[in-house]
């Protein structure tokens, strides 16, 4: 064999090697860390973060929205307001090959809501059984905005259950669009009903947000990891999606 055709074997070998690599890791850090998310007879998606034995999960507030209610009591002689959240129902579809073999479904409770109207539409679940999955997203380092041009990947549960875990494609298409007072990047992979509170990835497999808003095919808004980690300090959260923060004791994390 001829050393051109040996580089050129190689080459593609490597290219191959290459293509592996990055299927093995968006299989790993895009689909396994991707979960539906069930609030009522309301159906969304969310993302998986593990620390420990625990299992977080980031997804929109709007999705669990159906869950809250407002109760009301007097204390010292004044109307308090409290926030009541039932749990939500986080289904794992699992598959073996190239087929469905089963599914996992835990409830979660609401740690961190902020509402969708006056709010980020950010929820921060926690699911109730320890170790309900052992993988979690990246979450990415950092809080530069990814370029515009970008390829990317949405994982969510298109169209509810029967779209669950679906994976599509596109660009990041514009970033710091300002709607209604709260910043969005832009993208248009294919999203639907259902995909709301589902992950935005990078190829490499970093989440680097959350899908939130769209009004087609094509035009999709994501709420920025830069955004969500913002709001996840502000509530003293960040430790849940950042391995290199110490978690808090049992008793100061709650």
């Amino acid at each position: 064999m001829k050393m051109r055709e040996v580089l050129v074997v190689a080459t593609a070998l490597a290219a191959l090697g290459l293509a592996a690599a990055r299927g093995a890791t968006l299989e790993a850090q895009v689909l396994e860390p991707s979960v539906m998310i069930r609030a009522g007879f309301g159906t969304g998606s969310g993302v998986v973060f593990t620390r420990g034995q625990s299992n977080y999960i980031l997804t929109a507030a709007h999705v669990v929205a159906g869950l809250r209610t407002v109760r009301t009591r007097l204390e010292d002689g004044r109307e308090a307001k409290y926030e009541h959240f039932e749990d939500a129902q986080v289904v794992k579809v699992l598959t073996e090959g190239a087929r469905q073999v089963g599914r996992l479904e835990m409830d979660a409770r609401v740690l961190a809501y902020s509402d969708a109207e006056e709010g980020e539409d950010l929820a921060l679940l926690e699911v109730r059984k320890r170790g309900f999955i052992a993988t979690s997203g990246v979450f990415r380092a950092s809080d530069e905005p990814v370029a515009v041009g970008t390829r990317i990947y949405h994982c969510g549960s298109l169209r509810g259950e029967i779209g669950s875990n679906s994976l599509t494609d596109g660009i990041v298409s514009r970033v710091g669009r300002v709607v209604m007072g709260k910043v969005y990047d832009q993208s248009n992979a294919t999203a639907f009903p259902g995909s709301s509170g589902g992950g935005v990835f990078t190829e490499s497999g970093d989440y680097i947000g959350m899908i939130t808003r769209g009004v087609g095919e094509g035009f999709n808004l994501f709420v920025p990891a830069r955004r969500v980690r913002a709001w996840l300090r502000s509530i003293d959260r960040e430790w849940m999606i950042d391995p290199s923060l110490p978690e808090p004791s049992p008793g100061d994390a709650e």
